[in-house]
């Protein structure tokens, strides 16, 4: 369906379908915002207080995922003292607390510190079950929850510590990068978003996604499976977590990550696609993931 906006759309930094004709989108334009479309109509919400980095549709309610050390429309603001849920969803009202902030730095960390490992603990990967249940995974380290729909968490799937760390940015992945954003951006803006571009998150947890059977799938960075890509597979009839591993890639800027009846796919901002079939997904030789714990 063609969505009628308000204001011509930037570059799309994340979507989620609230339904078959419902859309909410986060773009930049030129700061990050928040756009509610219903049945196609561009529907105006105001913009949460604190700077959004990403967006999802639990029950048909948008949800957005905010970030502690940057206040809306700034590219970095003041530090605060209060520390926002790491999720809010639009009441019909105001943005409410919906999903608690796992990483708290304030009194650990301060200044350029306090605002990077804030921000890595604020990237996280979501999908919606069957149910419309919104299942959360924390990018930077291994704990995923799932969200019901009054906001209480009825699964928590863990392992390691909470902590995040960082890599620099090669030059050539830096220069792909520069190519991407300058042909998407004025030159003003890109300039603020290189500026701000090393260094990048280790990513534990890469994508989410329930499949056709009812499991829910974890795409797990190689960093935690011993160097290899790995699909954790977690079934809520028995509660366990089984994993198997390949010698798969991945890019480094995950756009998407999906289930289905034919396999599993994940695809790059590069436009590069990746796909398991399902048949090799029965034939993998999936293994208890012990190191994984489920509460």
């Amino acid at each position: 369906m063609p969505l009628k906006a308000r204001n011509p759309p930037g570059l799309v930094l994340d979507a989620a379908a609230c339904s078959d004709d419902d859309w909410v989108i986060l773009d930049l334009n030129p700061a990050p915002t928040v756009r509610l479309f219903v049945r196609g109509e561009e529907k105006v919400l105001p913009q949460p207080e604190w700077g959004v980095n990403g967006v999802a549709c639990p029950g048909g309610s948008p949800a957005v995922v905010v970030s502690p050390g940057k206040p809306s429309g700034a590219p970095v603001g003041p530090l605060s003292s209060t520390a926002p849920d790491l999720m809010l969803r639009w009441d019909g009202e105001t943005w409410a607390p919906y999903v608690d902030r796992l990483l708290d730095l304030r009194g650990k960390a301060s200044g350029w510190e306090f605002v990077e490992k804030s921000e890595a603990a604020s990237q996280v990967v979501t999908t919606t079950d069957h149910r419309g249940w919104l299942w959360v995974g924390q990018s930077g380290f291994y704990n995923v929850r799932r969200i019901t729909a009054s906001g209480r968490v009825d699964t928590t799937l863990e392992s390691g510590p909470m902590t995040v760390s960082f890599s620099e940015v090669s030059g050539e992945e830096r220069k792909r990068i520069e190519g991407e954003i300058r042909r998407k951006m004025s030159a003003a803006d890109a300039s603020r978003f290189l500026a701000h571009l090393a260094p990048v998150l280790d990513r534990a947890v890469l994508g989410l996604a329930e499949g056709a059977d009812g499991n829910l799938y974890i795409l797990v960075a190689p960093r935690l499976a011993h160097g290899k890509l790995a699909i954790d597979r977690y079934s809520p009839g028995d509660g366990r977590v089984m994993r198997t591993t390949f010698d798969g890639e991945i890019g480094t800027q995950l756009s998407s990550f999906v289930a289905d009846t034919s396999g599993i796919y994940w695809a790059d901002r590069t436009g590069k696609m990746w796909w398991v079939p399902s048949e090799a997904l029965e034939k993998a030789p999936w293994k208890p993931a012990a190191e994984v714990k489920v509460r």
